[in-house]
């Protein structure tokens, strides 16, 4: 979201009429939606179809540690705007055309905590239901294991720390 050539190829395939043509995926931490003025949920309106991979590790503070400088305050923001977004275009036709899913780097600071994450994506509004029944959410949620740094990887947690694991 914050390269000028991102923004480019948006508004080049927008200008061409190639855009409805064009599906969109992205992985991102939704730190920010805007660029230099530029909104990309009206970019997105576009495109044929947007499916966001949000790499979300954790919620509140620990998402403000994890993530350092992120801003969990902000970053559920842009998620709630990014779903709002979503739902409006679903309502209006565009069955399943925007998707969006968590893919948190998973690791020993954070697997435990899986219930609290989802919780909270619910609390919040930004739990993004499978409109054709398709489990997007599960799907993507566990594909992003963390591997380095050894000791922060699951497979090398303690024994006794997988208690707190549901």
């Amino acid at each position: 979201m914050l390269s000028q050539y991102h923004w480019y190829t948006l508004e080049k395939l927008i200008e061409s009429g190639r855009a409805s043509e064009v599906n969109l995926t992205y992985s991102t931490n939704c730190s920010t939606l805007v660029y230099h003025g530029k909104d990309v949920l009206e970019y997105w309106k576009h495109f044929k179809t947007v499916m966001i991979m949000a790499s979300i590790d954790e919620i509140g503070e620990r998402f403000n540690y994890i993530r350092w400088p992120g801003n969990w305050e902000k970053t559920s923001v842009n998620l709630k705007k990014i779903n709002d977004s979503f739902v409006k275009v679903y309502k209006t036709g565009g069955w399943n055309k925007q998707s969006l899913v968590y893919v948190p780097v998973l690791s020993s600071i954070n697997i435990h905590r899986l219930k609290e994450m989802v919780q909270e994506f619910i609390d919040l509004g930004i739990y993004q239901n499978s409109f054709n029944m398709n489990t997007l959410f599960e799907t993507y949620f566990f594909q992003n294991l963390l591997l380095n740094p050894k000791h922060l990887c699951i497979n090398n947690m303690p024994e006794q720390h997988w208690q707190y694991v549901d």
